[in-house]
């Protein structure tokens, strides 16, 4: 009897002991490391080979086929001036192309102009009827003839004054044409005394006009 009840007293203590010794063993595990985790990796630095160079730009959208010259280019026209000159289309069927002042006591810019509008006029009477409207009383005409310009029928007219009362003499040529239904006026006008200067670029100006976009 003494014998049963030690062994069962043996058994009770194993018995203990060893849940005991279970429970801390699983209160101590740690979980297991990951060691697969995907850590976000930071962003790529930026290289500046990554991105195409920048395509050269012109600098100069008006330069032309013919060296030292610009050109201008509507529907109703292509024209070549000389580089440096300035623009002035703020009106409607005219458009101006004037040289700089040449110095403080320059007074004058020489310009070459187109104009257009719808007319009915296609004789050189009625050119130059048109014409004397716009000149002033002491006005001299010292030329006028019908010619050929671009191939088509035309009418020119050379003339000496002033403009607007100012004490130097001027120079102006025009030409007068049809195309279809419009009519264009081609106009110069130059210092009497810059003629030599400035006539001959005048003159490759119009030896150069195109009619249409060209």
């Amino acid at each position: 009897m003494k014998i049963l009840v030690l062994t069962l007293a043996i058994m009770i203590l194993f018995f203990g002991c060893l849940g005991g010794e279970q429970k801390k063993t699983e209160s101590t595990v740690e979980p297991p490391k990951n060691d697969s985790a995907v850590v976000p990796s930071p962003p790529p630095s930026y290289k500046p080979n990554d991105t195409p160079a920048p395509q050269p730009v012109d600098k100069n959208p008006f330069k032309s086929k013919y060296e030292g010259y610009s050109y201008y280019s509507s529907p109703m026209f292509l024209i070549y001036f000389p580089e440096g000159w300035g623009i002035d289309d703020s009106q409607s069927g005219i458009f101006e192309f004037f040289a700089p002042l040449e110095d403080d006591n320059d007074r004058i810019s020489e310009d070459f102009v187109v104009e257009i509008w719808e007319g009915n006029e296609t004789t050189a009477e009625e050119f130059e009827s048109f014409e004397k409207q716009l000149l002033k009383p002491e006005d001299v005409i010292k030329k006028k003839e019908s010619i050929q310009y671009k191939d088509r029928d035309a009418f020119t007219m050379e003339i000496e004054g002033k403009i607007h009362d100012g004490p130097e003499p001027m120079f102006f040529k025009t030409i007068f044409f049809r195309n279809g239904k419009f009519i264009y006026r081609l106009h110069y006008a130059i210092e009497k005394s810059k003629l030599d200067k400035y006539q001959p670029i005048m003159e490759t100006i119009l030896d150069r006009f195109k009619i249409g976009s060209g």
